[in-house]
């Protein structure tokens, strides 16, 4: 493309890269964007990452970044790069720039990759659509985002001790011995990491983005908006799920590494973990969890109200997670 440049990230685009992505507005009925200090403070978690901008006319008009990791696949260890942090301006669409973008990432990171992987949020379909053909995934993976709204103080009948991410993290793998595409883990890296919980038979980490990567509500379905309407003049006689009104940032704590025994453990553990967050004037609690795992029906199964959003993860290259594999999302990416 004419006056098209493909270059590195610098300090000095971090002003235009963060006023770029003000501009692009994620979701449909409900859209957000994202809040962060800094353009690059979410690529600081991984110890090697690649930040490219599409400029034209010295104009940033896109922005793309990967971030190599090491997992294991099948017991080898192979070399993997995330994608993630594609974005292009309103104004530039649909000019290809976002494949010169992600060429630009590829080669940045050498031939001897396994696999390229990127994962994407399923609500807005015809979006989903677009980025699944355009990143030319070999397989697609589905997952459920689930939300617990945080609005009330839960009953407990069980005891948790604090732990760290690393105890358990190795717990978790004691429960799913059949994971796959797990990275090393180094808690050193967790930049988000808040604490953790555990007892003899359930456990989770609670990670937050408040530092790297915030949600803010850019609009809001008219179904929520009147809801929001009644729930604030009832709030003062009954408890209620707290709707966020527009441009106001979510205030939310993301499980990872959960494991529960039963049904009764995860309630336990998520009540724990709610009366937590809600003494910390958070508002919800996420789980991206793969379809098809025994996780997913117990907490679909606890009782508590929830809201459900479909994620995918989505790769492509010479070793690559089957169909019918069960995989582990580091948290470091999402």
């Amino acid at each position: 493309m004419k006056d098209l440049k493909i270059e590195p990230y610098t300090l000095n685009d971090n002003e235009e890269a963060l006023a770029m992505e003000r501009q692009c507005v994620q979701g449909k009925s409900m859209a957000f964007s994202f809040q962060r200090p800094s353009f690059h403070a979410r690529s600081e978690v991984y110890e090697n990452y690649k930040i490219y901008c599409a400029k034209i006319n010295n104009k940033l008009v896109g922005i793309s970044a990967g971030g190599e990791k090491f997992v294991t696949l099948h017991r080898n260890r192979i070399r993997t790069v995330y994608f993630y942090d594609l974005r292009i301006h309103p104004d530039y669409r649909h000019r290809g720039i976002a494949k010169y973008l992600n060429d630009a990432v590829v080669e940045s990171f050498g031939t001897n990759v396994n696999c390229y992987y990127s994962l994407i949020a399923g609500q807005n379909i015809r979006a989903f659509e677009i980025a699944r053909k355009g990143f030319g995934a070999e397989v697609v993976i589905p997952f459920t985002y689930i939300i617990f709204p945080v609005y009330k103080k839960l009953t407990l009948d069980s005891q948790y001790e604090n732990s760290g991410a690393t105890e358990i993290h190795n717990n978790f793998m004691e429960h799913n011995e059949k994971l796959e595409f797990v990275p090393d883990f180094d808690e050193k890296k967790l930049a988000g990491h808040v604490t953790g919980f555990k007892n003899s038979i359930s456990g989770s980490s609670i990670w937050t983005n408040e530092n790297l990567l915030c949600e803010r509500v850019e609009r809001i379905p008219l179904h929520f908006r009147i809801y929001r309407i009644f729930s604030n003049v009832l709030r003062p006689f009954i408890s209620l799920p707290v709707i966020p009104q527009k441009y106001e940032t979510l205030k939310s704590w993301i499980l990872y590494d959960f494991f529960a025994k039963n049904v009764h453990s995860a309630h336990q553990l998520l009540c724990h973990i709610n009366n937590l967050a809600l003494s910390k004037g958070k508002t919800f609690l996420y789980i991206l969890i793969q379809n098809g795992d025994p996780n997913l029906f117990l907490l679909k199964k606890t009782g508590l109200r929830y809201f459900k959003l479909p994620y995918y993860f989505l790769a492509k290259g010479s070793t690559i997670p089957q169909q019918d594999v069960k995989i582990y999302i580091d948290i470091r990416d999402i």
